[in-house]
């Protein structure tokens, strides 16, 4: 991640105000729909799901206060009380219910799907309680529920209660979307774990990799998340009032294998194509030592990591 650092607002910007360039646009605003990392990342600052993921992926209360598991199939949740849509309109169970089962319905195409197959039954118990009943134990269901809750159609047909729109109970609030250009969100004050430090985020789409970091250096761009191919870096590193972060992330870049094909079929093929990659080389070189050989999809944080695997 590489950041601009100054002491004071830009000519013109808002105090608490951040611009961020995008390598590209989010596909998608609903978090039921989002697989792309842009869309993922957008939805999480929009809406809140019944639980979050740690820093170690591991699930945490977030819309849920809490929740009870009983033999393995049952799972009781209790919302936080007092939890607001933008709109003004209070959270209940009803939404949740209405977001998971939405997930399940064929007619939506939610990519979600089959992590929630397990799930038999969704009962709402009263409108801070929800019973969840699973056809057998599904150890990632609570990962699984940090999806972003939308709110239940109105009966009245409103539409910012339809779910058609990201109208969620996140720390912000959509405030302008140009398709394929920039999107910009406002903090939303009533956020039930307080107000973001930032007054808005606006999102600038720069497929350009040379452009983003030009509009860095002018100071028009304050943040390029993970926005740069590690050949620039050098480049960057030394410029004023630039700073460049780096840390773990769960990012993996694998070859895959059509396993239909009658040479790559053969698990000795695919050993020796393992044995001829040069990963150290890779690393070093064309990551420039920005990152590690993976042991598979989960990176060593992720709670479910075993690094104790066959290597090549």
């Amino acid at each position: 991640m590489v950041a601009a650092s100054a002491c004071a607002p830009r000519p013109g910007v808002e105090e608490g105000a951040l611009t961020v360039a995008l390598e590209s646009a989010p596909a998608t605003l609903d978090p039921r729909l989002a697989t792309d990392a842009v869309s993922v990342h957008l939805s999480g600052l929009l809406f809140n799901g019944l639980t979050r993921l740690d820093a170690q992926a591991e699930p945490v209360p977030d819309l849920a206060a809490r929740w009870e598991v009983s033999g393995g199939r049952e799972y009781r949740f209790t919302l936080r009380p007092g939890v607001r849509f933008h709109d003004g309109r209070e959270l209940t169970a009803e939404d949740v219910a209405f977001t998971l089962r939405s997930i399940q319905d064929p007619a939506l195409g939610s990519p979600l799907r089959g992590a929630l197959e397990p799930v038999e039954s969704i009962e709402v118990l009263d409108r801070s309680t929800l019973r969840l009943g699973l056809r057998r134990p599904h150890a990632p269901l609570l990962a699984a529920l940090a999806v972003g809750v939308v709110p239940r159609p109105a009966e009245d047909g409103d539409s910012k209660r339809s779910g058609n729109v990201p109208v969620g109970t996140g720390p912000f609030r959509l405030a302008r979307l140009v398709p394929r250009e920039q999107v910009e969100l406002r903090a939303f004050p009533e956020h039930f774990a307080g107000p973001p430090r930032l007054t808005s985020l606006r999102f600038r789409v720069i497929p350009d990799a040379t452009t983003r970091l030009l509009e860095l250096r002018k100071g028009t761009v304050d943040l390029l998340p993970g926005g740069l191919p590690p050949e620039l870096l050098p480049a960057v590193r030394n410029l004023p009032h630039i700073r460049v972060l780096t840390g773990p992330s769960s990012n993996t870049t694998y070859l895959a294998f059509n396993l239909r094909d009658p040479i790559l079929r053969s698990r000795r093929v695919r050993a020796a194509v393992a044995h001829a990659l040069d990963r150290d080389g890779l690393v070093a070189h064309l990551m420039r030592g920005l990152a590690e050989p993976a042991t598979g999809l989960l990176p060593p944080r992720h709670w479910a990591y075993r690094g104790d695997v066959a290597r090549h």
